[in-house]
């Protein structure tokens, strides 16, 4: 059965997609630059529960996403990615295959769950509502800068009132990956000055005062293996930008890792050593 389904409201664009319209759609393929693609569902569309994206990012640097929904209350979003091998991705990017069913099972073994921004749909409206969350790209920092990524996006809608669709509505999705852009400076320094005079600390260019954190990530083949949160104590300034301080004495254990600064929406990662020694990345002076 031919379907004129996906509008690409900022082109105006008609997009013809095989379906059989089971209880899920196979997941499309996107540009996530913030255009938005949006759906018109009416009564034969009643049995659907899941609406899903994709789309591929390259690099070895964490990025945010953006994600922004609107259409009947009762949506849930969640969001998941992993990293490619490099036969992998070309095998699927060669294809252009928009199935993500395989992804899980064979074409991306690596595959895994990102912190999801689950959220619900709500508001004030009984019956449409608006919503804007963000989600992380997490990447190997220690990994090549040709690594490549998938990202997906699931919107479900079990929850939706099924009356919404003998009406018909609208649903539609912008998602934006956004590239930290500031200053990522970044240095373990083996002993430090001042309040933690002694200590081995990690200095990072600033993502936004306050409500920091960083993600010390241990990767093995392409997957995070291990996570340690650690809080931000501190902002200094050095040669007129801004740093975050973090207490890293009982994390200096060995072996290459992540590191990953973020305030919650924005973040970026860089590779260093988890040994006390003077580093420096991306041109700490």
């Amino acid at each position: 059965m031919k379907l004129r389904y996906l509008i690409l409201l900022t082109l105006s664009l008609l997009v013809d997609i095989q379906s059989s319209f089971a209880r899920d759609l196979e997941p499309y393929l996107i540009t996530p630059d913030g255009r938005r693609y949006g759906m018109n569902l009416g009564p034969n569309e009643k049995d659907l529960n899941n609406i899903s994206v994709y789309f591929y990012s390259e690099g070895n640097v964490s990025n945010a996403v953006s994600v922004e929904v609107m259409g009947p209350t009762g949506i849930i979003g969640t969001a998941r990615g992993g990293s490619i091998g490099r036969r992998d991705g070309l095998r699927a990017l060669k294809t252009n295959s928009p199935v993500i069913k395989s992804y899980t099972a064979r074409q991306y073994p690596n595959y895994e769950d990102m912190p999801s921004f689950t959220t619900a749909m709500t508001s004030n409206d009984p019956i449409f509502g608006y919503v804007g969350a963000w989600t992380h790209i997490h990447k190997d920092a220690c990994a090549p800068k040709t690594s490549r990524y998938v990202v997906q996006i699931n919107l479900d809608l079990s929850k939706v009132d099924r009356a919404h669709f003998d009406r018909g509505f609208s649903l539609t999705l912008a998602i934006s990956e956004v590239k930290f852009g500031g200053t990522t400076w970044a240095s373990i320094k083996p002993s430090s000055d001042g309040k933690y005079h002694g200590e081995p600390i990690l200095l990072m260019g600033i993502v936004g005062y306050g409500n920091e954190r960083v993600n010390k990530q241990t990767w093995r083949g392409g997957k995070i293996v291990a996570t340690t949160q650690l809080p931000v104590v501190k902002y200094v300034s050095w040669h007129g930008k801004g740093l975050s301080l973090t207490r890293v004495k009982d994390v200096l254990k060995g072996g290459k890792h992540t590191w990953e600064l973020t305030d919650g929406k924005q973040v970026y990662g860089v590779c260093l050593k988890a040994v006390r020694v003077r580093q420096k990345v991306n041109g700490y002076p």
